[in-house]
């Protein structure tokens, strides 16, 4: 018999999912429905899909999965209905709440948690029922998957295959790798194929010609104009086509993709060309700009991914790995490297 206080512990931890079909992981879910190859490929995707969630309970798990089922069978065939705009798939805390329910005999699963494994399993649906089409690794990438409707998918699966640039390719598939691709708007520009085709590795829906390239580049000026830099990709909530953008400028230029005209446009800019020194750089302005109010108070929230960079700086310098370019930096910006620091 459970014992006082066994449905109060404290939440799960969340930890990271394999990819790929759940056959063979250890301390999976049993499997229901085994005669039925699709009922079984279902629950292998809700079982990974709230594993995800940080639901580890194995037996806990099992259960929410078997009240998802029962539960998306009851309501029959319900393709990806539109959700209102503010919709967020549940999180620690709800999963936590899924728990406590269902280790204390609840027999129903909250709204949002039946709602979230109907659409998981509608876009599993949607992408054509295909076991090697891993939803639940699309969701991770794209989490506005769960919030986008049937018409928007559709329409963007059709643009996809009707793309000459498209021809010969599995759309599921490129769908799969590049989330993003079902999610931006497509815009009926006179492309070159390989233009195309470049630019959805990248989960950009519309190729890098010349005028897509500078509404591009006049995005990242806006974004410097606001920001104060050019390192998209490194700030919670930064554009996250401008930061796929960013990347493929780096790579071309390696593979020399890029004519020395753009290249010299972006670094006039400050266009940072390694993606590491980037995201250094992002904090070291952010750093600047804070210095004296983190002079006098270490203890504010906002701050405390800064204090902890701070604290790897001279961390780093104490283990003779902080290149003298960075250090010299630090010094001339008026960086303490004696005060007191947590990871120490």
């Amino acid at each position: 018999r459970r014992g006082v206080g066994a449905c109060h512990q404290g939440p799960p931890r969340l930890r990271t999912l394999p990819r790929g079909p759940l056959n063979g992981r250890p301390g999976a879910s049993p499997r229901l429905h085994a005669t039925n190859p699709s009922a079984e490929i279902e629950r292998d995707v809700l079982d990974r899909f709230w594993y995800s969630r940080g639901i580890v309970d194995d037996s806990t798990r099992d259960q929410l999965v078997g009240m998802s089922l029962r539960g998306i069978e009851d309501r029959g065939e319900q393709i990806l209905a539109p959700t209102a705009d503010d919709y967020v798939p549940p999180g620690v805390s709800s999963t936590w709440d899924i728990r406590r329910s269902i280790e204390c005999g609840g027999m129903d699963l909250p709204e949002d948690v039946a709602f979230a494994s109907q659409r998981i399993i509608d876009l599993h649906r949607f992408l054509g029922s295909r076991e090697d089409i891993d939803v639940v690794f699309m969701v991770q990438r794209e989490p506005e998957l769960l919030r986008a409707s049937g018409q928007q998918l559709t329409r963007r699966i059709l643009a996809l295959r009707i793309d000459e640039a498209a021809e010969g390719m599995d759309v599921a598939k490129l769908a799969e790798s590049q989330p993003a691709l079902l999610l931006d708007e497509f815009e009926n520009a006179d492309v070159r194929k390989e233009k195309l085709r470049e630019a959805w590795n990248y989960g950009l829906v519309s190729g890098d010609d010349d005028r897509q390239w500078h509404i591009r580049f006049d995005e990242l000026q806006a974004y410097k104009a606001e920001q104060g830099d050019c390192h998209v990709g490194h700030r919670d909530g930064d554009p996250k086509p401008l930061k796929r953008w960013c990347k493929k400028q780096r790579d071309e230029r390696k593979e020399g993709g890029i004519d020395e005209e753009k290249i010299g446009m972006l670094t006039e800019l400050g266009f940072e060309w390694d993606d590491e020194q980037a995201e250094w750089l992002r904090w070291y302005n952010e750093f600047t700009k804070t210095r004296h109010e983190l002079d006098s108070n270490l203890t504010k929230p906002e701050h405390f991914y800064l204090i902890n960079w701070m604290s790897v700086q001279r961390i780093a310098r104490k283990s003779k790995v902080l290149s003298r370019e960075r250090e010299a930096l630090l010094g001339a910006a008026g960086f303490n490297w004696d005060m007191p620091d947590p990871l120490s």
